[in-house]
């Protein structure tokens, strides 16, 4: 009968169970994350307010209603189990969910569900959990109408019994060790009411089956086998503990399997982490090339669950700390840049500083050059035996101005090309014939008079013995 059936279940919630209940709805706890199998969002119900937690939701189920305050349990949850064979569409999600909650309704009073849910991220997806707390109107002996009150019990009793009505008791003889029917003194049957958990549980299971049938029209639904005896299915303590400890191995087994997968993917830089708002939270990016499939997307999503709040503190530190590096450097980069952005402006400025200083110093060279080949200006050995440059033109004039510039400029690089030219001419003169010296005096006289040389009246001031401007000249002397 395997996805024929359909069964529900049903416990009873204290407070801290419920609060397990809401935990376990936001995917908190362990087991919930290795059960997700896809990201995909539940269907929820919730009458009181589509925003609402499981708990709030309780809250406004149980304002004004009045229920017994010593009892330690406050509300139930069933999970309403369809047969596996009723296809899996979005249509056939929503009906579920709202079938899980009539259902419940219907056999509570018809004000009994505050909220439900079907997961739809499990491996299973023909289950809803039906939370509720049946209300009706509780009459006092007096007649008091109490408008809400609250009873976990009541409709459960009372549909037990309507279905199985009593029966004749059964205790365990002192003798036999069997159960035996149980009469009275006078030899009759005692009877007892059939509304025990037990029963309750057999009722709900006929009730859900009609429900099936009749009101969603699957009339190939077959009821599961029922129970061969009373008692739960249980083992000894001893072997439940075994039990209990080999599923918490299994799942931190799976969860380790699932840690390593993250933390791989995130070292073959599957994805990157971003800031995450919370220190145990992740935050992740997919790498673009070559992107993931989603089904690998939605694996790693599912591994990232599965990571445990030290690792996932510990990735956030670490990407913290690569952050603080990043900008760091980053700021080093941009000051790096800044100074060579300053040093090539220094450096520009040198080169057009020296650019200009020495397009100057070019321009004094040729003034001062043409103004020695011209006679303008001419030096000689001063009285206390300095070279010195003499400018014979009229003192407070722009020209005296830019000559002097040039002496202090340029004047001993030109003074010491002019001794320079000198001494070469003196040698050039001594090894001359007399004819070839009388010669070279009377051009260079002729030059002078045409202000193409420049004039020299001392030794020190030209060729020896070369003088002129005037047309006048004196004998050539040789140096020996």
């Amino acid at each position: 009968m395997k996805g024929k059936s359909g069964s529900v279940r049903v416990n009873s919630l204290t407070p801290s169970g419920l609060s397990a209940m809401e935990t376990h709805e936001k995917r908190l706890d362990q087991s919930s994350v290795l059960r997700v199998k896809r990201d995909t969002p539940p269907l929820i119900y919730s009458p009181y307010g589509e925003s609402l937690s499981l708990q709030e939701s309780f809250n406004a189920h149980n304002e004004g209603a009045k229920r017994n305050k010593a009892a330690g349990k406050i509300a139930l949850h069933a999970f309403v189990q369809f047969p596996t064979e009723v296809p899996l569409t979005p249509e056939n999600e929503q009906r579920m969910l709202d079938e899980a909650v009539a259902f419940i309704n219907a056999s509570h009073g018809g004000r009994a569900v505050f909220r439900a849910r079907l997961d739809r991220d499990e491996a299973g997806r023909h289950g809803v959990d039906v939370f509720y707390a049946p209300k009706y109107e509780k009459v006092t002996r007096r007649g008091k109408v109490v408008e809400d009150w609250i009873s976990l019990s009541k409709f459960g009793k009372e549909m037990a019994l309507a279905r199985f009505g009593e029966r004749q008791k059964k205790a365990k003889g002192p003798n036999s060790g069997l159960f035996e029917p149980v009469v009275d003194a006078d030899g009759q049957p005692v009877m007892e009411r059939c509304d025990s958990p037990y029963f309750q549980g057999q009722a709900l299971q006929d009730l859900w089956t009609a429900h099936l049938r009749e009101k969603m029209g699957l009339e190939w639904v077959e009821r599961g086998k029922k129970k061969v005896g009373r008692d739960p299915d249980r083992l000894e303590p001893e072997e439940y503990k075994l039990a209990e400890d080999q599923k918490k191995l299994q799942l931190s087994l799976e969860r380790v399997d699932m840690e390593r997968e993250f933390l791989a993917a995130f070292k073959s830089g599957e994805f990157t982490l971003k800031p995450a708002k919370k220190p145990e939270s992740l935050n992740g990016a997919f790498r673009e090339k070559p992107a993931l499939s989603p089904e690998r997307k939605e694996r790693l999503r599912l591994c990232s669950k599965a990571v445990c709040p030290e690792v996932r503190m510990t990735l956030n530190e670490i990407l913290a700390d690569k952050l603080a590096q990043e900008e760091k450097l980053a700021e080093l980069t941009q000051r790096e840049e800044r100074l060579k952005a300053q040093e090539a402006i220094i450096e520009a400025a040198k080169a057009e500083a020296k650019a200009e200083v020495m397009s100057g110093l070019k321009d004094d060279y040729s003034t001062l050059q043409r103004a020695w080949a011209t006679n303008e200006a001419t030096y000689s050995v001063d009285t206390e035996g300095y070279w010195r440059w003499w400018y014979e033109a009229e003192r407070g004039t722009p020209r005296h101005a830019r000559v002097n510039a040039c002496f202090e400029s340029v004047g001993g690089l030109v003074g010491w090309m002019a001794k320079r030219f000198e001494e070469v001419m003196n040698e050039v003169v001594r090894y001359l014939t007399p004819a070839a010296q009388t010669e070279f005096k009377n051009e260079w006289i002729d030059a002078l008079d045409r202000g193409d040389a420049p004039e020299w009246w001392a030794p020190g001031d030209g060729p020896s013995g070369v003088t002129g401007g005037s047309g006048s000249m004196s004998g050539l002397v040789f140096r020996k």
